[in-house]
């Protein structure tokens, strides 16, 4: 069982952006342009806590939970990655057509074990909408290890 949680450097984080937008909100009252970094700040803030409090999630041999919702392995039709990495935002697709997003705000060592637990234990779903097979291929590829290709042969030389 390995459980992932989110990173603590949000919820100060949030805190800080809470206070700062505070701050240039007061500062708002005599000068009106501080009225918009006061709403970005505020903007942050809310962003920040919603990542800080994110579920849970627990990764079993048999089943993935996020919070106190647990799903099966056997379940998960496909795994899709975004282009966000942190934080790490998932498309799962599970049996029946239901759809779940998973979004985990930890540091970028953790998000990356997740995505490849995740991979590896998610055996016959499709990865990346590639099947399973293809889709171990190029996570192979990506490590860095070379997979040998059809022979091509070379032509010699006419001089």
């Amino acid at each position: 069982m390995t459980r992932y949680a989110p990173a603590r450097h949000y919820l100060p984080g949030a805190v800080a952006a809470f206070a700062l937008s505070v701050f240039s909100g007061w500062c708002g009252w005599n000068w009106k342009p501080a009225f918009v970094p006061a709403f970005l700040l505020l903007f942050s803030s809310g962003l920040l806590l919603f990542l800080a409090t994110r579920p849970v999630i627990i990764i079993r041999d048999k089943s993935l939970s996020v919070g106190d919702r647990s799903y099966l392995w056997s379940e998960v039709e496909s795994l899709d990655t975004t282009g966000w990495s942190v934080p790490l935002v998932l498309n799962i697709t599970l049996r029946g057509d239901r759809f779940l997003r998973l979004i985990y705000a930890g540091d970028p060592e953790s998000a990356g074990r997740l995505l490849r637990q995740m991979r590896r234990l998610a055996r016959g779903a499709r990865i990346d909408s590639l099947p399973a097979i293809l889709g171990r291929c190029s996570a192979t590829r990506r490590r860095g290890r070379r997979i040998p290709g059809p022979a091509v042969p070379r032509r010699a030389s006419g001089r």
